[in-house]
């Protein structure tokens, strides 16, 4: 598998999106890289949409605007299917991380003070970390909850400030003073 590391400038932080591929859909489509920003999707939209050029269109339109959360929110409630994605607008300085309402595509995320990771493939983030020269360090918890249920049960990991963004959510990760806020956008009936 390839590995790809792409630097996206952001103010006097870097947001590093790391490996932008994904094993089932290859890779993220770019859909959007210009002064004004940069919009990353992978997946398979079903419905409503006929056509993934609708989606991606209305995706296009949606983002000249894309701090107004409300509308986004609107937006993956009404999108069907198997995707992940991210939009960093660097005007605002605000990344918006986002899985379908099943978390199919999972999105992986670390943030401290100098450095920012995204990545589709969890075993990327260790590895762009020490090569970046960060320490990481085995949260032992997490560890043994992921060896007595076989799984994770919130956004946590098995490394210590690496995170999932968890099914039907938006991450929004303020990059000026990295504040993180989560927008619920699915959420399964009782």
């Amino acid at each position: 598998m390839e590995h790809h590391v792409s630097t996206l400038n952001c103010g006097r932080y870097a947001v590093l999106a790391a490996n932008i591929f994904n094993r089932g859909f290859k890779r993220f489509n770019i859909f959007k890289v210009k002064h004004d920003g940069v919009s990353l999707f992978t997946g398979l939209v079903v419905k409503p949409y006929t056509k993934s050029v609708e989606w991606r269109k209305e995706l296009m339109n949606m983002l000249a605007d894309p701090d107004e959360v409300i509308k986004f929110k609107e937006f993956l409630q009404r999108t069907h299917g198997v995707f992940s994605g991210l939009i960093f607008n660097p005007k605002e300085r605000v990344i918006h991380a986002f899985v379908d309402h099943i978390s199919s595509k999972s999105l992986y995320y670390y943030v401290d003070d100098d450095l920012i990771v995204i990545s589709s493939e969890y075993s990327l983030i260790p590895h762009t970390l020490t090569g970046l020269g960060k320490r990481i360090h085995l949260d032992l918890r997490e560890a043994y909850f992921l060896l007595s249920f076989g799984y994770m049960i919130r956004d946590v990991t098995i490394i210590e400030d690496v995170h999932k963004v968890m099914p039907g959510t938006i991450l929004r990760i303020d990059t000026a003073d990295k504040t993180l806020n989560t927008i619920s956008y699915y959420r399964v009936d009782k």
